[in-house]
């Protein structure tokens, strides 16, 4: 769901701001290529969401479908967006995550802010919070808008493991506009916890359905 909002936001005239009621949409195509260089445990999934968000509050469904099946899953989420005077913009929410086979506990709380430094280069800080592991995770993002289709970001994470210390992930892309709705992103992962980095691509479409 964070990629593909991330990717709206990068698209010109997914929203029109004199309005206050929304119903957004997309989906992506995401493959990633494992490091045995086989291609015999290549992930691909398919993924899309629908969310209807009324003068800030919001709430959505979130599914995705993979090859590798036991990692299938949908998260429900709500929450609260907005823009305080200084540029800064702010999103509360909480998720509830089903895994396929899986009847664990995956709620978590959510916060996410997201502020620009001038017309191209834009800071953003994630944390969540899971009840019921008291484990959470930190991540910082940087994105730089090159041109007005093309930008590349990089992300730094930290996240809790149950006894046991916590790791850390990164990546690094490049995205491009390939219209006002779709987008393709190359992304390079590595991290601690990680046998050997890996390279992912993804194709998405995100669309405003609705707005009033």
């Amino acid at each position: 769901m964070r990629l593909l909002v991330l990717c709206a936001a990068m698209l010109p005239g997914t929203a029109a701001t004199a309005q206050d009621f929304f119903i957004y949409g997309g989906a992506a195509l995401e493959y990633s290529r494992q490091p045995d260089g086989k291609g015999s445990d290549d992930k691909k999934d398919i993924n899309g969401y629908i969310e209807i968000e009324k003068s800030g509050l919001y709430f959505g469904v979130w599914a995705e479908l993979s090859n590798q099946r036991l990692t299938s899953k949908a998260d429900v989420y709500a929450g609260y967006r907005g823009q305080i005077a200084s540029g800064l913009s702010y999103d509360i929410s909480a998720t509830r995550r089903f895994y396929l086979n899986d009847v664990g506990d995956y709620t978590s709380l959510d916060l996410g802010l997201e502020m620009p430094f001038g017309d191209k280069l834009t800071g953003e800080i994630d944390f969540t919070y899971y009840p019921a592991s008291k484990l959470g995770d930190v991540y910082v993002e940087l994105s730089y808008q090159v041109t007005g289709k093309l930008s590349v970001s990089a992300n730094y994470g930290t996240y809790g493991v149950e006894d046991a210390s916590s790791e850390q992930e990164w990546d690094l892309g490049v995205g491009y506009a390939l219209g006002d709705e779709t987008a393709v992103d190359l992304r390079y992962y590595d991290g601690t916890e990680y046998l050997d980095p890996y390279v992912g691509l993804s194709l998405s479409w995100d669309t405003t359905l609705l707005s009033r």
